[in-house]
């Protein structure tokens, strides 16, 4: 609970436990340029705020945060930060060709948007969130042009420090630069209105298809 007026916090983050490196008495993990926090409990990472910014006022809440959950999925799934799944941030593999690694991350976004038209309701739009994260890593400095990723072990101090260094220029990247955070909602934007004509397109034909088979 806060008092906004003093600016105060009156009790610790209920969800402080998730974080026990962080005091639970922080707002935003110290953070509120590129994290905001709605409703006192948890942080909303950059990708969050993208999605939000495309589509508020566009999709229902809950659709919004399905986009938001299966973005989050692709960051952190099983095996999300191995270098083999590089192409599905927009990066590549050591030695992986930039060019090629981008055309792996294009065949990502566009079989993610070939399952939403093929898929229905949450199913198909958890896709589509999937390919948008995609998307979204492709606008940031820290991942255009297919850079480098190695991948983060634990047992390698080097490793955790390049990680690090990534993570922070990334947040530091939507810091400095708004247009880019209005870059990557506009092209989210513009993913989602075309898998969804598609999607409507392929059911008219179908629809058609059916009548003309019935005529025979």
């Amino acid at each position: 609970m806060t008092n906004p007026r003093l600016v105060q916090f009156w009790s610790p983050d209920p969800k402080a436990n998730k974080l026990p490196s962080w005091s639970p008495y922080a707002f935003t993990l110290d953070n509120p340029v590129n994290v905001i926090d709605e409703d006192g409990q948890w942080p909303t990472w950059v990708h969050n705020r993208i999605i939000k910014m495309a589509f508020k006022g566009v999709l229902t809440e809950q659709e919004i945060k399905t986009l938001q959950r299966a973005s989050w999925n692709t960051d952190n799934k099983e095996g999300a930060q191995r270098p083999e799944n590089s192409p599905e941030h927009y990066m590549r593999m050591p030695g992986q060709d930039a060019q090629e690694a981008a055309q792996k991350s294009v065949d990502f976004i566009n079989k993610k948007k070939e399952k939403y038209k093929a898929e229905a309701d949450k199913d198909a739009l958890f896709a589509l969130g999937e390919g948008m994260h995609t998307i979204m890593d492709e606008t940031s400095p820290a991942h255009r042009g297919s850079q480098l990723w190695e991948g983060i072990n634990w047992k390698k101090p080097g490793s955790l420090l390049k990680a690090l260094g990534h993570l922070t220029k990334e947040l530091d990247l939507f810091r400095k630069d708004e247009d880019k955070v209005r870059e990557a909602a506009k092209n989210i934007r513009e993913y989602y209105e075309r898998a969804v004509k598609e999607k409507k397109e392929a059911a008219l034909q179908k629809e058609q298809q059916k009548k003309d088979d019935e005529q025979k």
